[in-house]
């Protein structure tokens, strides 16, 4: 049961890597020059969530797991990554449990509330990017206020 459990593991990681690599292969070096991942931790988990927008000009949202190596728990470390038009690394949020889950033009929804020290407001459920050098507001949002798939379309 224990090699089941690290063979989905090992594959696992293998398909996190391959998310933020397989189109991209000079995104990984990106990440790793700007220290947001490390070669010795496992990258359990890199996802593109979602694209801000400023002006004409598209920030890229991604979310980056990843796991110490050689503890007896698995500890993450855990980043959103903003990207700049160009793609190289704009700014990183630590998390711990929050998930980023979708953009709405200068905002990033969150799944749980988070705060940063360097920001305004919260805890929130949304981080408001107050234009391109990337100022971080923290609000909150009632899931209840935003429309499902069906009133949208409306």
């Amino acid at each position: 049961m224990k090699t089941v459990r690290w063979f989905i593991f090992l594959l696992a990681t293998t398909a996190a890597f391959a998310q933020c690599t397989a189109d991209r292969p000079e995104l990984t070096k990106t990440l790793l020059d700007a220290k947001v991942i490390d070669l010795d931790r496992v990258l359990a988990h890199c996802s593109h969530t979602c694209d801000l927008r400023f002006g004409g000009d598209a920030y890229h949202v991604l979310d980056v797991r990843e796991l110490v190596k050689n503890v007896s728990d698995p500890r993450g470390v855990n980043q959103i990554v903003i990207l700049d038009p160009a793609w190289k690394v704009a700014k990183t949020i630590p998390y711990i449990d929050e998930r980023p889950l979708f953009c709405r033009y200068d905002q990033v929804f969150i799944l749980g509330k988070m705060r940063i020290p360097d920001s305004i407001g919260g805890p929130g459920n949304v981080i408001v990017f107050r234009g391109p050098d990337l100022d971080v507001e923290f609000r909150n949002v009632e899931w209840a206020s935003l429309p499902t798939l069906r009133e949208s379309k409306k």
